[in-house]
C-alpha cells in the first residue's frame, strides 16, 4: 500500500493524474492531513533536488568557461637553456682568468 500511496502521490504532483482519480486523490487529501503532508513533502524534495542539480550545473559551467593553464614550454626551455649558456660562460671565466 505504502508504495501504491507514493507513486499516487509522484504522478499527483508530476501532473500525471486527470479526470476522476484527480478529483479523487484530491479529495482524499482534504480528508487525510498526512496525505496532503506527503504531497508536500515530495514537492519539498523534488525542489530541493532541483535546486542541488541546478547548483552543481552551474559549478561544472563555470568551471568549464576557465581556461585550462597551459605551460609553455619554449619558455621554460629559453630559460633552461639560458641559465646553462649563463653557467657555461661563468665557469669559463673562473677556469681561464682566476685561475
Amino acid at each position: 500500500m505504502a508504495e501504491n500511496r507514493f507513486n499516487q502521490i509522484d504522478r499527483y504532483v508530476s501532473g500525471s493524474m486527470a479526470g476522476e482519480e484527480l478529483a479523487e486523490f484530491e479529495k482524499r487529501m482534504r480528508e487525510h492531513v498526512e496525505l496532503a503532508e506527503g504531497v508536500h513533502l515530495h514537492r519539498d524534495i523534488l525542489a530541493g533536488m532541483e535546486l542541488q542539480f541546478m547548483r552543481e550545473l552551474k559549478e561544472r559551467l563555470i568551471l568549464a568557461d576557465r581556461p585550462e593553464k597551459k605551460i609553455n614550454w619554449k619558455l621554460i626551455a629559453l630559460i633552461v637553456g639560458g641559465m646553462a649558456v649563463l653557467g657555461a660562460a661563468g665557469y669559463a671565466i673562473y677556469y681561464y682568468y682566476l685561475l
